[in-house]
């Protein structure tokens, strides 16, 4: 989903348009969002810069051990299910070790 891509979007009070951009160097990911929110009769414009670093998922395992958690799981962002090798985005369930 990273690289030059540019999509958008209308509701009746706000509009918004993200352009991304991927620096394979550092593995940034990078998001610039302008969106229009609809005041009354008025639109007010507001801009959002978003940086994301990507690591692999031993990556993530492996710092959240250093940092005294224990990782409960990993999935597919917003799905119960295991990530695979195509899956773009995880989400890690993880616990402060006592």
């Amino acid at each position: 989903i990273w690289g030059g891509y540019v999509w958008g979007g209308v509701k009746d009070d706000v509009a918004w348009i993200w352009r991304n951009e991927f620096d394979a160097r550092r593995v940034l990911g990078i998001c610039r969002s302008t969106f229009f929110v609809k005041r009354g009769t008025s639109w007010h414009r507001f801009d959002e810069l978003h940086i994301e670093k990507g690591y692999d998922n031993k990556t993530i395992t492996r710092l959240l051990r250093e940092a005294n958690f224990s990782v409960r799981g990993l999935y597919r962002c917003f799905h119960y299910r295991p990530p695979t090798r195509r899956t773009t985005r995880v989400c890690v369930v993880a616990q402060r070790r006592r």
